[in-house]
């Protein structure tokens, strides 16, 4: 492209011809008829569950395992929300998927 996009789209939202939502990337654009702003903001919240959390993240997220290995993917993404960790149960699964490790239940 020939211009800077950001300024044309911040001009956009301000004349309420289209709306945004804010990520932890930037904001991201959508249109202004319900209906069609439906289907991508489903595929931004698949998008961000099919993401890797960070290094730091990452080992947060062992740690919180490790120490409690009977909580569920869903329980342990709701409890690191107390440490400003935010990831959906399907991050932590993937990342688990990814690092090929397997969540064992000890009895």
């Amino acid at each position: 492209l020939l211009t800077s996009c950001p300024p044309i789209l911040n001009k956009l939202y301000k004349a309420k011809m289209i709306n945004r939502v804010k990520s932890s990337k930037g904001f991201i654009y959508l249109s202004i008829d319900q209906p069609i702003q439906k289907q991508p903001i489903s595929c931004i919240e698949k998008a961000h569950c099919l993401q890797l959390p960070s290094e730091t993240e990452t080992i947060t997220i062992l740690v919180e395992f490790i120490r409690n290995p009977n909580r569920t993917f869903e329980e342990l993404s709701s409890h690191l929300k107390h440490k400003n960790i935010f990831c959906c149960a399907g991050t932590i699964e993937n990342m688990f998927i990814s690092l090929d490790l397997e969540k064992k239940i000890p009895k």
